[in-house]
């Protein structure tokens, strides 16, 4: 291993950090006291400006605020009428909206929405500290930047995603230390959208036998607890048509165009969605193969440094939660977050310049893919990306991208024998 000591003298990167700071480096020297604040102003801000631009509140607000009502009148959460704006969400999801359905609707939607930003901040500031030195508030701007399409949307449309990645984060900030109450955490991430369960997965890897026991307690809990309203045959029934619904609306749904998970790839470029055999063939072996890749690098990755191990599948099962969802939509990659810190982490102290070029070349893809085309591209030709699934191949590419880089650069790192040229 090579000495810290006396890399700190010969180590060109180092010995950088001795002369005058730069204009950005003291700039986030100044606002770091602030960076989080920062972060959340930014949020609040796209918050803000969905409220004001739109005449209505959220369309998928607006069906889970239905839900909550119907549930609270006992009525059908899942009705034909509802045609493409159905409630597609286990009947307790309905229960949560209960005390936002009291409010006036544009106020319910906005309350909501900054909820959702808060927990953007809560899973940016984790990512954050898995690598040190953590980032500056620069750095912090630049992944707000990168993800702008996918929480702008998600402000539209008042949809869930940032809130659940936030259950996901906090039950596993918790795993070591409260291990009960991130167990009751991930059950009901993975009540509301069942790919969650990849998390538990991680834990059942590290024999976390407690988090599992709760969050399987837990979930049963919350199943549960319809049955006060509508009755054990009620709550039967409302199951069997949450069923229904899904076995109905979402094979149509496989190939929409806003679809940006591995049934949509699979369908676009492997298999028309009339062989359903031969799509539901391919989006497994695609699927497969990001979990092996997965896998693959936080197993590698853990053998040197198990902390930074864990956190890399976690960054991965996040993504994966995005890929892997039968109806994943843009909104879904905000779980790209946390690999978006690792190619941070990677551009300013990638062991050798190749890794700290790859990490630059992958932020300025996102920037390109989500910022730059959809803003620049006449209409129709963003629409026809759409089709053509970039939003889910270009997090594809970029997730493995990271992935190797980051398994590369711990490999340099423990060896101490990376070149720094």
């Amino acid at each position: 291993m090579t000495n810290p000591a006396h890399q700190q003298f010969t180590d060109p990167a180092r010995s950088r950090s001795h002369s005058r700071p730069s204009l950005l480096a003291r700039t986030d020297a100044a606002l770091a006291p602030w960076q989080w604040w920062l972060a959340f102003a930014f949020l609040a801000v796209a918050v803000v400006d969905q409220a004001l631009a739109n005449t209505r509140s959220g369309i998928d607000f607006a069906v889970f605020v239905r839900a909550a009502r119907r549930i609270v009148a006992g009525e059908d959460l899942y009705q034909l009428a509802d045609g493409h704006y159905a409630f597609k969400y286990l009947p307790p999801a309905a229960l949560a909206f209960v005390p936002l359905a009291l409010l006036p609707e544009r106020v319910a939607w906005a309350a909501w929405n900054l909820l959702s930003a808060i927990a953007l901040v809560r899973l940016m500031r984790f990512s954050a500290e898995a690598r040190r030195p953590a980032p500056g508030v620069l750095g912090h701007l630049l992944v707000l930047l990168l993800m702008m399409p996918f929480y702008a949307h998600l402000f539209f449309l008042g949809q869930c995603d940032a809130v659940l990645l936030g259950l996901a984060v906090e039950s596993e900030r918790r795993a070591e230390r409260q291990p009960g109450l991130s167990g009751a955490l991930l059950a009901a991430a993975m009540l509301a959208k069942p790919p969650f369960a990849l998390v538990g997965l991680l834990a059942l890897a590290r024999r976390q036998g407690r988090r599992l026991w709760v969050a399987a307690a837990t979930g049963l809990g919350l199943l549960a607890l319809p049955v006060l309203r509508y009755g054990v045959a009620g709550e039967l029934e409302q199951l069997r048509a949450w069923r229904a619904l899904l076995a109905s609306s979402t094979p149509g749904l496989l190939c929409d165009p806003q679809n940006q998970s591995v049934f949509a790839v699979a369908c676009t470029y492997l298999a028309t969605p009339a062989e359903a055999a031969r799509s539901a063939a391919s989006a497994a072996v695609l699927g497969l193969a990001a979990a092996a890749a997965v896998a693959a690098a936080g197993w590698a990755i853990a053998r040197t440094d198990k902390a930074l191990g864990a956190f890399v599948a976690f960054a991965g099962a996040l993504w994966l939660v995005a890929f892997l969802s039968p109806l994943g939509w843009r909104t879904n990659l905000l779980g790209m977050i946390p690999l978006f810190y690792l190619a941070l982490a990677l551009a300013r102290r990638g062991a050798t310049r190749a890794l700290r070029w790859s990490a630059g070349v992958v932020l300025a893809a996102q920037l390109a893919v989500g910022e730059l085309a959809p803003r620049l591209l006449p209409k129709a030709i963003a629409g026809r990306l759409l089709e053509h699934r970039h939003f889910a191949l270009a997090a594809a590419a970029l997730a493995l991208v990271i992935l190797a880089a980051t398994t590369r650069d711990v490999a340099l790192q423990a060896r101490g024998t990376a070149p720094r040229s």
